[in-house]
């Protein structure tokens, strides 16, 4: 288990840090409901034959999911006391957030020790299935290639000196901590600094200085990951996935992740996918980023101007519509996302999609069958006639050339 020392710089940290520390104490004490479970948890998690990191890592998410229920609804020792004398230090404007409380101290008390664990599962999972010498052998493709050819536009200057240090930092404090949490607040920070860079020098015709669209953000953080030889992306990504509380897998946080693992989908077939293109460069119609996996071309209509915009967003193979529409409610701030629902075009004939099916698998069949399927954002109750040769705009190449705007 871990040491009450090595856990000060954590806990001892913002508003409530005395009830994470008290928490963690309490998992300390074997003689307690608490501390018990977690150290028979721990050890029977360390000594289990399951050898699959996605199992592991739903046993430890449901498990503290139950045992922090527990808590809140039982509590141990003095912890009632001591959020009520928390408590009346409150100011009129400040809360505490028990919930997030209790989870930043599982972190500590049961993710920590089962770091390394989990960590081994991947390298030996990803070993096997050969996911990590393919994304190994794509980055060194890959650093290689210009920046174009990589897919960034003339326009976008990728990070470079100090930007890209700064780039590498959080990357590397990223995959360094235990704490899911602390990983999304550290690729947070990474695409924050990409996107600040892209603002400072992308001179893009007909866009906002601050905008920067999927299909302009995925070439640049591939590029970033290429030249950070981040060969473990791909582990950094599902050990998010697994562990993050489902609240924090939507939002900001969740749609930033997504691209994330999206442009390790991406990565991971880079060479495959450039050598295509320049044996198909005689096509009228090469790949685009709204054609890999990892990514959905998604039409909304203007109802006021009677016209369509594309937006290309990252969406993971095996997310649901409800995923999805979440997603693009929070993306693009609609207030009502009730009213509003996800639709298969056809043949400029819509079908809403269930919120248990997955986008992307039905955008795979459609195109083993050959045909051209397309996704539509709309307000549910809107009676859109749509175009029967209904196409998106500006097909490009993935790779070096032009690309969808």
């Amino acid at each position: 288990m871990v040491s009450q020392s090595s856990t000060q710089s954590t806990l001892n940290k913002g508003p409530g840090a005395k009830i994470k520390e008290y928490i963690f104490r309490l998992s300390q004490d074997r003689s307690l409901i608490f501390g018990s479970t977690i150290d028979n948890f721990v050890r029977c998690t360390l000594e289990g034959q399951e050898t699959n990191p996605q199992i592991v890592m739903r046993n430890v998410r449901q498990f503290m999911s139950g045992i922090k229920n527990y808590l809140i609804k039982h509590g141990e020792g003095e912890l009632q006391d001591m959020i009520e004398r928390e408590r009346s230090k409150l100011g009129s404007s400040e809360i505490l957030n028990i919930d997030s409380l209790i989870e930043s101290a599982l972190h500590v008390c049961v993710i920590r020790p089962l770091k390394h664990y989990i960590y081994k599962l991947f390298v030996q999972q990803y070993n096997r299935n050969g996911n990590l010498e393919l994304m190994s052998s794509n980055i060194k493709y890959a650093r290689n290639k210009t920046a174009e050819e990589i897919g960034i536009k003339p326009g976008i200057k990728p990070p470079e000196g100090s930007d890209m240090e700064l780039i590498k930092h959080y990357l590397d404090k990223m995959q360094k901590t235990y704490s899911p949490v602390k990983k999304l607040e550290n690729l947070l920070a990474a695409t924050t600094t990409i996107y600040q860079c892209a603002k400072g020098k992308q001179c893009l015709p007909n866009r906002g200085p601050g905008s920067l669209g999927a299909d302009d953000f995925l070439p640049v953080l591939i590029y970033v990951i290429v030249h950070s030889g981040m060969v473990s992306a791909e582990i950094e990504a599902d050990y998010m996935w697994g562990l993050l509380h489902p609240t924090l897998q939507n939002g900001e946080g969740g749609y930033y992740l997504t691209t994330f693992s999206s442009a390790v989908l991406v990565l991971r077939n880079f060479r495959q996918t450039y050598e295509m293109n320049l044996q198909q460069q005689h096509l009228l119609r090469l790949p685009s980023i709204s054609d890999m996996q990892g990514f959905l071309k998604i039409a909304i209509p203007d109802e006021l101007k009677d016209s369509i915009t594309w937006k290309t967003l990252p969406v993971r193979p095996t997310m649901n519509t409800k995923d999805v529409r979440a997603m693009i409610a929070h993306k693009f701030k609609v207030t009502n996302p009730q009213d509003y629902g996800l639709f298969l075009l056809l043949n400029g004939t819509e079908n809403a999609l269930a919120d248990n099916v997955c986008p992307q698998l039905i955008k795979s069949e459609h195109r083993t069958k050959g045909e051209d399927c397309y996704f539509a954002y709309k307000r549910i109750a809107a009676n859109i006639a749509w175009p029967k040769n209904l196409k998106r705009p500006s097909i490009g190449q993935i790779f070096g050339s032009p690309r969808e705007t």
